[in-house]
């Protein structure tokens, strides 16, 4: 139903001043910093953020592309230090987490992940959607005792986070690794949505009963 990015990287000053006057009515837009980024400026003329954490979510998927789209347009940079960070909300939000909560359902979305992370490792020579799965900020379960701490929301440093539900109400995808470019987000964002929607369709065809109630929150 809606999709919010946390978008790790570096900016210049400028640029982060132009985008923030023209997305500044959505009421959507807000941005912070992260100690453990650190993203290096083109040239040494610029006035640099290294650590800038862009925040912006929309129930439009056309409107937050352009978003990303124009700040990467503007200069905005990533580097291995970054992550790009989705938190979702769905429709019928209640019953489709309380279905994802489940450990195989978890292992069902990291299994489409690698099965990504190969494809895009054969079409851009880096291994790098590969790593982020023993990333210390994004990492798979490991074994049974850490899907459980996972799905019960002790630790957030998981490929999805359920702790996000407590904080956000959103269920959060970490895993996503930097991009080069637009274009390249565009296309793990795209996957990410249409992986979601299909992991989901399955699951409440098993709780079909409990879809017939339109929930909102």
């Amino acid at each position: 139903m809606s999709v919010g990015v946390e978008l790790e990287g570096g900016i210049s000053e400028r640029a982060l001043r132009y985008i923030e006057e023209k997305y500044w009515y959505t009421g959507r837009l807000d941005h912070g910093y992260d100690s453990s980024v650190d993203v290096d400026p083109p040239d040494t003329s610029y006035n640099w953020i290294y650590n800038v954490e862009i925040k912006f979510w929309s129930e439009d998927m056309s409107e937050l592309l352009n978003f990303v789209k124009d700040l990467f347009i503007n200069g905005f940079r990533q580097n291995s230090t970054c992550g790009n960070h989705h938190h979702i909300i769905f429709k019928n939000h209640p019953v489709v987490v309380t279905a994802f909560s489940n450990p195989t359902a978890v292992k069902a979305f990291i299994r489409r992940y690698e099965k990504f992370a190969k494809q895009m490792q054969n079409l851009y020579g880096t291994e790098k959607y590969i790593r982020r799965l023993n990333n210390n900020y994004c990492k798979k379960p490991r074994n049974n005792y850490e899907l459980y701490r996972n799905i019960v929301g002790y630790e957030r440093y998981y490929a999805v986070n359920f702790r996000s539900l407590l904080w956000h109400r959103t269920l959060e995808i970490r895993i996503l690794p930097h991009a080069r470019n637009y274009v390249e987000f565009e296309r793990m964002h795209l996957w990410l949505c249409r992986t979601l929607n299909s992991l989901v369709d399955t699951l409440l065809k098993k709780t079909d009963k409990l879809v017939t109630v339109e929930v909102s929150i």
